[in-house]
């Protein structure tokens, strides 16, 4: 699959919010992880794309594993995109997540899918993107918290979509 022309603008422009946010989304719509593989090695380069791990303790206990917590970790990895924080959230997507062919890792877990948390993921990636269009374009918190609902919802609805509407 070829890289995606948006991300490589946006890698070429040199944003490297735009880089981490892209990176991470990806690892929910292709839990190959293959798309992220690709975008990783076209922005090698990048300077600071990368976080050295700040030291957050990691849960690896999978019974606490759910979609509050996948939430919590998509958005912190775009505050500290290091490799443990990475390696860690593929971890616990591919487990709330399996793709179509489990892995002998994907069984017997608990199925956690429903409409509210779609939702509220929707709105958490929307808050991130939100923040980063305020902070580019000068903008307040109000304008960042604008941004966000109108990406939020529009994510909520793709993820729901996607799911043909079933919860």
């Amino acid at each position: 699959m070829k890289i995606a022309k948006s991300f490589t603008d946006v890698v070429d422009a040199g944003d490297v919010r735009g880089v981490r946010i892209m990176m991470k989304d990806s690892l929910l719509f292709d839990r190959t992880f293959k798309d992220f593989e690709r975008m990783s090695d076209y922005a090698q380069n990048m300077i600071g794309l990368y976080d050295e791990h700040d030291n957050e303790e990691l849960i690896e206990d999978k019974t606490e594993w759910n979609d509050d917590y996948m939430n919590k970790l998509m958005v912190d990895v775009v505050w500290n995109f290091s490799h443990e924080r990475l390696d860690h959230l593929k971890k616990v997507v591919r487990y709330l997540r399996p793709s179509e062919t489990p892995t002998e890792n994907e069984t017997n877990r608990p199925h956690t899918h429903d409409r509210g948390t779609k939702i509220a993921l929707g709105f958490a990636v929307g808050g991130v993107i939100g923040g980063g269009i305020a902070a580019v374009a000068g903008g307040t918190a109000l304008v960042g918290a604008i941004a966000g609902a109108v990406f939020g919802a529009g994510a909520a609805a793709i993820m729901t979509m996607t799911n043909g509407g079933n919860t």
